[in-house]
C-alpha cells in the first residue's frame, strides 16, 4: 500500500525579538541661555519594533493533505453502471467512446448504446456473433464479430460489410480516414476500404492473439504474443519490429506514442518492475523504440487521460507520466481501489471520465475523475452512482444483424 506523503512540518511561529530599551542620553547640565542661541533638544530615540510573528495557517500543509488524499482514495466515484441479466456470458470487451456516443459490446453479441451521463440505454443492436471491438470515425460506426465479420452500426439497422476468408475470431480494430484495419487471434491483419472491399493482408506469427489493432496516416500497429509490429498503410509490409515486449493484452495510442499493456518487458528498465504483475510499455510510434516502462496491477487493459498526464492500469490505478523512464508500481495512486474494481477488459478515457467494460454482471461503467468529484470523494462525499437495467424483455427492442 502506498503510504500517504507525509505533510512538511509545521513552521514554527517566529519569536518576536525582545523589546531593547533605548538607552537615554545623559540629561544636559543646564547652562545659562544666551540671548540669541537656539535650546539643544536631545535626540528622540528611535524604539524598535518587534517583528510580526508568521501566521499558523499552513497552506502547504492543506495541499499536501488534500493531495494525499486524492492518491490515497479507496474507492472512485462512479458515475453509473449498467447491469445485464438473462445473458448467457457476462463478458464484455467491446468499448467505443465520442462526442455523440458511447457503446459496449459482449461476448453474446449484444451491443448496447447509453447515455453518457445516466447510463440509460439508448439503443440495442444484436449481432450472429460475439462482440470484441467497436469503433467509430466521424459519423460511421463498425463491430468486428467472432466469426470473422465486420458490420456497419452506422445506421439503426447493422448490416454486414465484409465476412474476411481466413480470418477468425477478430480481436481489435481500427479506422483512420475511410480505412479499417483488423487482427485476429491467428496472427492476420488485413485493410480494409469503407465498403470492406480488401486492400492487402499479412500474416505473422508473432501476431497471435492481437488484441491491440491501431492505425493514424503512418501506418497501422499490431501487437500480439511476441511484441508490436507496424505495418506500412500502402501494401503491409513490416515497416519496424519490437520484440522486447512480452505478450501484448492490450494497447492505445496518442499523437507521437503507443502505450502498449503486456505482461513482460524485457531489458534493463523491466528489472525495476520484476515485481509488477504486468506492466505498460510507452512506444516511439516512429521508430518503435522503448521510452518508458510502468509497473501495473493488472495488465488487461489500459488508457491516457486526454491531457496526456496520467496513465490508468486494469485495476483503475493512476500512474503520474513524467520524464522517467522506469516507474515502479508503488508511486502509484489510489493503490487501495483494485480489490473493488470488476474485472476490467476495457479501458476508454474521454474528457474527465475513464469508462470500463468488465466480465461480471456489471459489464460496463462509467468512473468520473473529474476534480470536484475526487475532490468530494477525498473529503468523504460521494456522487451517487445510476444503475440502468438491460434484462430479458428487453430483448424485444434489439436490432438484428442482416447481411447484405
Amino acid at each position: 500500500t502506498r503510504k500517504a506523503s507525509r505533510a512538511p512540518p509545521k513552521a514554527a511561529a517566529a519569536k518576536s525579538k525582545p523589546k531593547v530599551p533605548g538607552r537615554q542620553p545623559p540629561k544636559a547640565k543646564a547652562t545659562p541661555r544666551t540671548p540669541g542661541a537656539a535650546s539643544k533638544k536631545p535626540a528622540p530615540v528611535r524604539k524598535a519594533a518587534s517583528k510580526p510573528s508568521k501566521p499558523k495557517a499552513k497552506v502547504a500543509e492543506a495541499i499536501a493533505a488534500w493531495q494525499s488524499g486524492i492518491a490515497g482514495l479507496q474507492r472512485l466515484p462512479t458515475r453509473w453502471e449498467v447491469h445485464c441479466a438473462g445473458e448467457e456470458s457476462n463478458e464484455a470487451f467491446g468499448l467505443f467512446v465520442d462526442e455523440n456516443r458511447c457503446l459496449m459490446g459482449n461476448e453474446n453479441g449484444l451491443v448496447l448504446s447509453v447515455d453518457h451521463d445516466t447510463g440509460a440505454v439508448l439503443d440495442s443492436y444484436r449481432l450472429a456473433a460475439g462482440v470484441k471491438c467497436i469503433v467509430g470515425d466521424g459519423d460511421y460506426l463498425y463491430v468486428g464479430t467472432n466469426n470473422g465479420e465486420v458490420y456497419d452500426l452506422t445506421s439503426k439497422n447493422p448490416r454486414m460489410i465484409a465476412h474476411i476468408r481466413g480470418m477468425k475470431e477478430i480481436r481489435w480494430i481500427d479506422v483512420h480516414r475511410g480505412l479499417i484495419a483488423v487482427s485476429d487471434e491467428v496472427g492476420t491483419c488485413v485493410l480494409l476500404d469503407c465498403d470492406g472491399e480488401l486492400v492487402w493482408k499479412t500474416r505473422l506469427n508473432r501476431l497471435q492473439r492481437s488484441w491491440m489493432c491501431r492505425m493514424d496516416e503512418t501506418g497501422v500497429y499490431c501487437g500480439g504474443v511476441k511484441g508490436v509490429v507496424k505495418c506500412s498503410l500502402t501494401d503491409g509490409r513490416t515497416l519496424w519490429e519490437q520484440g522486447a515486449i512480452g505478450e501484448v493484452l492490450f494497447g492505445v495510442h496518442t499523437e507521437d506514442h503507443l502505450w502498449v499493456s503486456a505482461r513482460t518487458c524485457h531489458g534493463a528498465m523491466w528489472k525495476r518492475q520484476a515485481k509488477s504483475p504486468g506492466v505498460v510499455v510507452k512506444l516511439c510510434k516512429k521508430t518503435g523504440a522503448i521510452l518508458a516502462v510502468y509497473g501495473i496491477q493488472k495488465n488487461e487493459a489500459c488508457c491516457v487521460s486526454p491531457d496526456g498526464k496520467y496513465l490508468y492500469d486494469a485495476g483503475m490505478l493512476r500512474h503520474v507520466v513524467g520524464e522517467d523512464k522506469a516507474v515502479p508500481l508503488d508511486r502509484a495512486h489510489w493503490s487501495g481501489v483494485s480489490r473493488k474494481i470488476p474485472a476490467i477488459m476495457t479501458l476508454q478515457a474521454f474528457g474527465d471520465r475513464v469508462y470500463a467494460v468488465a466480465d461480471g454482471p456489471v459489464p460496463f461503467l462509467c468512473y468520473d475523475l473529474s476534480a470536484a468529484c475526487l475532490d468530494g470523494a477525498s473529503r468523504g462525499t460521494w456522487i451517487t452512482t445510476k444503475v440502468s437495467k438491460w434484462e430479458t424483455e428487453d430483448r424485444s427492442r434489439e436490432q438484428v444483424a442482416t447481411s447484405e
